[in-house]
C-alpha cells in the first residue's frame, strides 16, 4: 500500500492510557510499518485508555512474519473503542484484525 508512513502511539511496555477523540475525522491512506508485536495506530491501548469517533481508510498494516497483535487501529485493547472503524489491509501471523488485534480481558 503507498502513502505516508504513520507514526504510532504507544508501547507494549507503555500503553496509551488517554482519551483520543478523532471529532469525526477520517486519516486517509497510510502505512503502518513497526518491528515487533503489538502492531496498530495504537500499539496498546492500556486499562483507561480510550478511542473515538476516528476513521482510518486506505490503512495498510504489514507485520514481520511471527507478529502477533496486530491491527488496523489497535494492536492489543484495554480500553474502550468507540464509534471508530478502519479499512484497509491488515497482515500478521495470529492474534490479527482489521479494527483491534486482540481484546485484552482478564478472566477472575
Amino acid at each position: 500500500m503507498t502513502g505516508t508512513t504513520l507514526n504510532v502511539i504507544g508501547t507494549h511496555a507503555t500503553p496509551f492510557t488517554g482519551s483520543f477523540d478523532g471529532d469525526g475525522f477520517v486519516i486517509s491512506n497510510v502505512s503502518i510499518n513497526v518491528a515487533g508485536d503489538y502492531i496498530g495506530f495504537i500499539r496498546e491501548l492500556g486499562t483507561g485508555g480510550s478511542v473515538s469517533d476516528l476513521g482510518l481508510e486506505g490503512v495498510g498494516v504489514n507485520a514481520a512474519a511471527g507478529a502477533t497483535y496486530v491491527g488496523g487501529l489497535v494492536g492489543e485493547n484495554e480500553g474502550t473503542v468507540s464509534e471508530s472503524y478502519t479499512t484497509g489491509t491488515v497482515n500478521g501471523d495470529s492474534e490479527v484484525g482489521g479494527l483491534v488485534g486482540d481484546i485484552y480481558q482478564v478472566m477472575f
